[in-house]
This record gives structure tokens, C-alpha cells and sequence, in this order.
């Protein structure tokens, strides 16, 4: 890595993407599909790249900087995010609008006092629970 003119050289430059293609193989495991290699090709550079950039560092000091940090990148992949809503969130939690319909069921309440009680519109009560204006 220190010396790129070494890469010019076809053998040399072979082992090189030989050698990296096998670590990053070691990596992913043999039972990995094609996002796992993707992945293991990032842990690989990740953990490459700063020991060749920071050589002069001592190993003590270099070694659980980089461990952690790729250790971190193979954590387990998070649950794919619900699809986001644009725009201001509602003003009724589902726990608000089951509250909301519960107080309506009981007819102890106009859509007033059920508005009031949950801090939001008359407007937006209705548009909740699919009443007819009272």
C-alpha cells in the first residue's frame, strides 16, 4: 500500500485483490448473499484504510478504535423503517381515538365535551371517529 507504483505490476497487483478478496470471503462467511459481501468489502477498507493511514499510531492505541468500528458496521442490519408521513403529525394518538370512541359509545358525552377532554377540534374528532356533527 505504501508503494502504488508496486500495482503497475500485474502479479503484484493480483495477490493484492487475491489476498483482499479472500479476507473479505472470511468476513462474510460462506453463506453470504450479495448485501453481507457488500458489507464485508466495507468492514475490509474499514479496517485497512486506518491502519494504513495511521501506521504511526501505536497498535494499542489503533487496534479498538478500528475493532469497534467494524464492529459496529457488522452489527445486525435494523428493521427496514416504516414508510414515513410527510407533513404535522395527527393530533389523535391511536390510543387518543380509541379513548375518544369508547367516550362517544358510552353516550355519556357530546363530541364537545370528547373534544375538550382530549385537548383537540371538534373538526378533527369527527374526521377520527366518523361521526355526524352533534
Amino acid at each position: 500500500m505504501r508503494d502504488l507504483a508496486l500495482a503497475s505490476e500485474e502479479s503484484v497487483f493480483e495477490r493484492f485483490r487475491d489476498a483482499a478478496h479472500l479476507a473479505q470471503h472470511i468476513i462474510a462467511g460462506p453463506l453470504a448473499d450479495h448485501a453481507d459481501r457488500i458489507r464485508a468489502t466495507q468492514a475490509f477498507a474499514m479496517l485497512s484504510d486506518p491502519v494504513v493511514m495511521f501506521a504511526d499510531l501505536p497498535t494499542e492505541m489503533l487496534r479498538p478504535a478500528v475493532l469497534a468500528g467494524v464492529e459496529r458496521l457488522l452489527e445486525e442490519r435494523p428493521e427496514p423503517q416504516q414508510a414515513r408521513r410527510r407533513g404535522r403529525p395527527g393530533a389523535m394518538t391511536p390510543e387518543a381515538v380509541e379513548r375518544a370512541r369508547r367516550m362517544h359509545a358510552s353516550g355519556e358525552h357530546t363530541a364537545a365535551e370528547i373534544a375538550r377532554a382530549l385537548g383537540v377540534s371538534r373538526a378533527t374528532l369527527y374526521r377520527h371517529l366518523n361521526i355526524e356533527t352533534q
